[in-house]
């Protein structure tokens, strides 16, 4: 595996996030691709963030050579699949990410979110969170994982007891229509069973566990969303939160909320009776095109 391509952005000094909790600022963007040892093109980032006057490196990994899923907000799968990454691979990208900052000492976390559904390669993910931890003992608690929220899956996960920092649940939807219409992956599982297996992940290992809503404009920010959410998360406030986003890639023509347009939404969600913790959270790497769901993967030639 090599470096194919870093693409940098600085931030100006004094720029905050328009969405957040106001404790973090970010510093300066990487994007990184890779080419795979048998020419597959993926990408990766990192991302120098300066959180209560310290600066940290988190990095933001790839699990698989493209994606099944077909998120239509995402880019990561417009390419197709190719293949699942092994363990060894997971790590090396890793390590290539480290020298992309001269970091010799790890970093401050590390985050499975990148091109690709990591439930769907779990063996790998799981053998490298292993392997990166034994190696570093400062990835124990600072591992993070996107997923759609397979509840198969993520059962089998929770019995691996890999110490976690987050787990982020793509949920976005509150009904199973809509849910469907940007995850196809939803009608084979559904939301009731997806936000049931993130509490049951959460419960199971202690898991700081996150549901992911983005919102996009007169689609599922409505007040019969809002009521939707309300009646789904009902008795979970204890077990999991809930984190409220703006799309950065391709949601064929739906439009992503403005900040306040979010902040409204999170106005209406708490009138409709939704008692579960909430953020509003914008993803770094905008400038770069490595936000969430901005990642491509490019097949070999």
């Amino acid at each position: 595996m090599d470096i194919v391509d870093i693409r940098t952005f600085a931030h100006p000094q004094g720029r905050s996030p328009a969405l957040g909790a106001g404790v973090s600022r970010p510093v300066k963007d990487h994007k990184v691709t890779l080419r795979l040892h048998d020419g597959l093109l993926i990408q990766a980032g990192v991302f120098e963030i300066e959180s209560s006057g310290v600066v940290e490196a988190h990095a933001c990994i790839s699990s698989q050579a493209g994606c099944k899923m077909h998120c239509t907000f995402c880019s990561s799968g417009k390419g197709g699949f190719a293949r699942h990454m092994s363990a060894e691979e997971i790590c090396e990208q890793v390590s290539l990410l480290s020298s992309v900052i001269s970091r010799t000492d790890g970093f401050d976390r590390l985050m499975y979110m990148g091109i690709g559904e990591p439930l769907d390669n779990l063996e790998p993910v799981a053998l490298s969170m292993r392997e990166l931890i034994a190696d570093n003992s400062r990835y124990e608690r600072n591992l993070l994982l996107a997923t759609v929220g397979h509840p198969t899956r993520l059962a089998k996960f929770a019995t691996y007891q890999i110490p976690l920092r987050y787990l982020w649940v793509s949920l976005h939807a509150a009904s199973d229509e809509k849910r469907s219409i940007i995850m196809p992956f939803n009608r084979r599982g559904g939301v009731r069973r997806t936000v049931d297996a993130a509490v049951d992940f959460a419960m199971r290992t202690g898991t700081s566990t996150w549901l992911n809503y983005m919102v996009m404009t007169g689609f599922n920010d409505q007040p019969e969303d809002a009521d939707q959410l309300a009646w789904l998360l009902h008795g979970t406030e204890t077990k999991v939160s809930l984190m409220l986003t703006r799309p950065n890639g391709e949601i064929d023509g739906k439009t992503g909320a403005t900040a306040d347009e979010v902040s409204r939404f999170r106005e209406l969600i708490a009138k409709a009776g939704v008692k579960n913790e909430s953020v509003m959270f914008l993803s770094f790497g905008n400038e770069v095109e490595a936000g969430c769901g901005e990642f491509t993967f490019t097949p070999a030639p």
